[in-house]
């Protein structure tokens, strides 16, 4: 099939579509965001578009969480891990996953130390999995409804924001 080479072509294509272009870590999350594991060597011309509007997607929110780390970062490199923390709630909203931020937090060679953007950025413009939904639903009865469960869902991710906020503030 003709096509472009699914991680390096497109990389190159990508950079010269958007400067400064894009890590090769966000081209391989975001063919992974649109193929799962399934890809070939090749992204077919037909799927182009929708893997450039994938990409344009981390792009874009990459520009706006870099702002987001510059300001937490005070012009340093660095944030803390509580300010990532920060990060995963604003970008990842009611689907925040305390559960996915300690896995990764926990995962971590120097825990405690500075975080740097190349550490979290692919983590940050990954979309959130159904489990990652689930995982911070709380058990509920079975006859709650669908609406229900939105409700009690937004309500504990609001309290959880506000609590964050008042320890930011202390």
């Amino acid at each position: 099939s003709s096509g472009i080479n699914a991680e390096y072509g497109l990389k190159d294509l990508y950079d010269t579509l958007r400067h400064p272009g894009i890590r090769l870590a966000q081209v391989k999350a975001g063919l992974e965001t649109i193929y799962g594991e399934g890809l070939g060597d090749c992204v077919d011309k037909a799927d182009l578009q929708t893997v450039l509007s994938e990409l344009d997607r981390r792009f874009f929110l990459l520009e706006a969480l870099i702002w987001e780390f510059k300001v937490l970062s005070g012009g340093t490199a660095e944030i803390t891990e509580d300010d990532a923390r920060h990060l995963f709630v604003i970008t990842h909203e009611d689907a925040f996953s305390a559960v996915k931020y300690e896995k990764w937090r926990n995962s971590r060679i120097f825990r405690g130390c500075g975080v740097k953007f190349t550490e979290i950025d692919v983590l940050l413009c990954n979309r959130p999995t159904p489990d990652d939904v689930i995982a911070v639903l709380p058990v509920l009865p079975r006859e709650m409804t669908d609406v229900d469960m939105t409700r009690s869902a937004t309500t504990m991710i609001t309290d959880k924001t506000r609590r964050i906020e008042k320890k930011k503030k202390k």
